[in-house]
């Protein structure tokens, strides 16, 4: 049976910020996506809560990043990316899931009910939707923003095939509706 095999770092935070996904979260939703072991090689940065200019850059755009994730075989070549520490580097043509999530400040997602089990389901329906059937078949690449001027949030993916990316899939889950189990906006 599959399985993600965590490559994880994780920066501390301050009490006045929150990582709004955890390592199980997106671990659960790439395994039903491979019949082969994943490698999740995921950082939680710290970047906003330790860089003012950052954080007043997000608060000004309205745009808080929550999570940046992919997979792209190329990776593989760059140097930190190969080296004998890595629990995928005797493994022959490795899945190795890249990404990073971003710590947010804990007001905004407590303002605006960002919940782990809502951006989980979030993600879980979207992979399904850009990668079906293999999560290893093509690139790929992912994006989910916290947009606090709508307040919704925005999921953005994209596919390549070969050198040629397909168009952005982008969906906005608004915020203030009780029900967001249907996106508002597909473009």
């Amino acid at each position: 049976m599959a399985e993600v095999i965590p490559w994880v770092s994780k920066h501390k935070i301050g009490k006045d910020f929150q990582y709004p996904l955890q390592y199980s979260d997106i671990a659960s939703s790439l395994i039903s996506l491979s019949n082969r072991d994943v490698y999740l090689s995921l950082s939680f940065w710290d970047f906003t809560a330790r860089n003012m200019e950052h954080r007043a850059k997000a608060r000004k755009d309205g745009r808080y990043r929550l999570l940046d994730i992919g997979w792209d075989p190329d990776e593989l070549k760059w140097s930190f990316m190969s080296g004998s520490h890595q629990p995928w580097a005797n493994v022959e043509n490795p899945i190795v899931v890249t990404g990073h999530v971003d710590a947010v400040p804990k007001p905004l997602l407590v303002k605006y009910k960002v919940s782990r089990s809502l951006f989980k389901k979030i993600l879980e329906e979207q992979l399904r939707k850009l990668i079906p059937g293999s999560l290893a078949k093509r690139r790929w690449h992912i994006y989910i923003d916290l947009l606090t001027n709508l307040p919704a949030i925005e999921y953005r993916g994209r596919v390549f095939i070969g050198l040629r990316s397909e168009p952005e899939i982008k969906v906005l889950y608004p915020l203030e509706d009780d029900d967001l189990a249907m996106p508002k906006q597909e473009a």
